[in-house]
């Protein structure tokens, strides 16, 4: 599992090194879509707070064998919120459409990692 954090304070400028835009070893390219600022916003909209990008993890999801979702979270640590410290934010495309879905989901149990993130917002929409 890959884990990038940033200082605190340091901002979200430094994206170049981030693995979201290189090839992994397994020739898996993700591209970002949306800037990490687009998730701040729809973090700190969501859930009321101010954000700080902490962390980016690539998050590879399997369901019987198959790939359900393989992309790119990142880790805001938060503030102003009562119910979590830390937020995972992503986005995916809306089938169809040039749109994006965001998501932004609290750190609080059930949910402790990006990849819990995922698959609860996965378990959501089925």
């Amino acid at each position: 599992r890959l884990y990038r954090h940033f200082p605190k304070g340091s901002g979200t400028k430094d994206q170049s090194n981030s693995r979201a835009n290189k090839p992994t070893s397994r020739g898996f390219r993700q591209i970002a879509e949306v800037s990490v600022d687009q998730l701040k916003q729809a973090v700190e909209g969501l859930h009321d707070c101010e954000a700080d990008l902490a962390a980016v993890v690539e998050v590879h999801e399997q369901f019987q064998g198959q790939t359900a979702w393989h992309g790119v979270v990142h880790v805001f640590d938060i503030r102003g919120n009562d119910q979590a410290t830390q937020c995972y934010a992503w986005s995916s495309p809306i089938e169809g459409t040039e749109r994006r879905k965001f998501y932004a989901v609290l750190r609080k149990p059930p949910v402790n990692s990006p990849s819990e993130a995922v698959r609860a917002s996965i378990v959501s929409e089925s």
